[in-house]
């Protein structure tokens, strides 16, 4: 705990003293990346009333968030980016009856393929309508 304590009073202690050479680690740029990393308001809140509909809206948000953060930190091929594609375009076929609003869904959805799209090294997303046809399918 005092660790976690210590890094958010002191977020640039990993730079002090170090030598990190030529390299971009220790510039101020990244000095202030890392600090508006650290600034940003992570959007968690999630307003949930004791019904049902409301419960898993506040479940499924939380899912796709994490979802989009575990896409993030993964480098992906042209297959795997539209293998991504077709299982977020099955989430949004069943999903929908979860939520309260659709939109959420759509949103974070999109927001998953558009960050595959950024970390695909040869990107090439699949027809609309072939993914349709893959996921009705089954």
């Amino acid at each position: 705990m005092q660790y976690v304590a210590a890094l958010l009073q002191y977020p640039n202690w990993m730079f002090a003293g170090t030598n990190v050479g030529n390299g971009a680690y220790g510039t101020p740029a990244f000095n202030n990346t890392l600090g508006k990393l650290w600034n940003e308001r992570v959007g968690n809140d999630i307003r949930a009333d004791f019904t049902k509909i409301s419960v898993t809206t506040g479940i499924v948000k939380i899912c796709l968030k994490t979802f989009l953060e575990v896409v993030r930190l993964r480098t992906y091929s042209k297959f795997g980016l539209q293998q991504l594609q077709i299982d977020c375009h099955y989430l949004q076929l069943f999903l929908w009856r979860f939520v309260v609003d659709e939109s959420l869904i759509l949103n974070l959805l999109d927001k998953v393929v558009s960050s595959a799209v950024q970390r695909c090294v040869e990107p090439q997303l699949m027809e609309p309508t072939l993914v349709s046809l893959v996921c009705e399918r089954e």
